[in-house]
């Protein structure tokens, strides 16, 4: 019994002509618009959340300088005053007096025991970006931007109570809060609220 195979050499024209379907491409095209679409949405979470972070430990990190700055000078101070200041005032410097609440806007950090010597910490309040300053010999310098409560230096006792007058080497607590815009380069009206603060006292004579 003879049995004759038949092999067809040439492929079918369908076969030869064989592709995606208009369904197929509409899943692959949708598909790939969706993995797009997610790993741009991740590029952009990533973008904001990356300019959150260093926005927040840029401020944090003038704001701790200043705060160490104003500790150093009060440990090595002769004597130390809180009070008000006014820029463009006669005098610009007003020291609590006894009998009223030791607060004020700000710190007056004496270096000698003749009074002439001395250097400034102020909040101004009139600016629209509510600016704490340095003033040593008549020179403004801008430290930290955003604060939100003018008085930030008080004198307290060692348990934590604001004075009705200067003691003879009191507690110098230092309270900055600020409110700063979280997005500044990518955009958004969220805006952040954080505090910082510290306490001191002068080394004794």
């Amino acid at each position: 019994m003879n049995i004759s195979i038949c092999k067809d050499s040439k492929p079918s024209k369908r076969r030869a002509q064989a592709g995606l379907t208009l369904v197929e491409m509409m899943m692959v095209v949708g598909t790939s618009s969706f993995i797009i679409l997610g790993v741009l949405a991740l590029q952009f979470s990533t973008m904001r959340n990356a300019n959150l972070v260093m926005t927040k430990l840029s401020a944090a990190t003038g704001a701790r300088q200043v705060l160490n700055a104003i500790r150093d000078q009060v440990r090595c101070a002769q004597s130390v005053d809180v009070g008000t200041y006014v820029r463009n005032g006669s005098p610009a410097f007003t020291a609590a007096p006894n009998g009223a609440v030791q607060q004020g806007n700000a710190l007056q950090i004496y270096s000698d025991s003749t009074g002439t010597n001395y250097s400034t910490y102020y909040l101004d309040t009139t600016l629209t970006t509510n600016t704490l300053f340095s003033v040593n010999n008549g020179v403004f310098t801008s430290l930290a931007i955003y604060a939100t409560n003018y008085n930030c230096f008080f004198v307290e006792d060692y348990r934590g109570n604001v004075q009705t007058n200067f003691l003879n080497n009191p507690t110098i607590h230092v309270v900055l809060q600020f409110n700063q815009w979280e997005f500044p380069g990518v955009g958004g009206d969220v805006y952040n609220n954080y505090r910082l603060e510290t306490r001191v006292s002068r080394r004794i004579r």
